[in-house]
């Protein structure tokens, strides 16, 4: 028994396809294969142009998403450092331990 006859289902076994009959295929007009290599090469064409279109236009969102990343750093650190005042003023009440009188010039208080 033939390995491929293991992966054929019966059908194929009682009604085999016969294989069409094809004649010479017909020859391709000019017009045809001039419209063909037309359309590629202005598919390229337009593929490099819109490719370089889109490029300025993301470098263009690059630099203002590097710009504006400057911006959320800078409110990020600030609101850290809130929390963190505001965190440790929270554990020295709930503690009972003082504040130390420099805790302003260590963890000064931003608005």
């Amino acid at each position: 028994m033939p390995w491929t006859n293991l992966f054929k289902s019966n059908i194929e076994h009682k009604y085999p396809l016969k294989k069409p009959v094809l004649g010479e295929p017909l020859p391709v007009s000019a017009f045809i294969r001039f419209t063909r290599w037309t359309l590629l090469f202005s598919g390229i064409g337009f593929g490099v142009w819109r490719w370089g279109y889109l490029k300025r236009k993301e470098t263009a969102h690059r630099e203002c998403l590097r710009k504006q990343k400057l911006i959320w750093d800078e409110e990020q650190r600030i609101l850290k450092m809130k929390n963190n005042r505001a965190e440790l003023l929270l554990l020295a009440e709930q503690t009972g331990n003082p504040i130390p009188p420099n805790f302003d010039e260590l963890y000064p208080e931003i608005k």
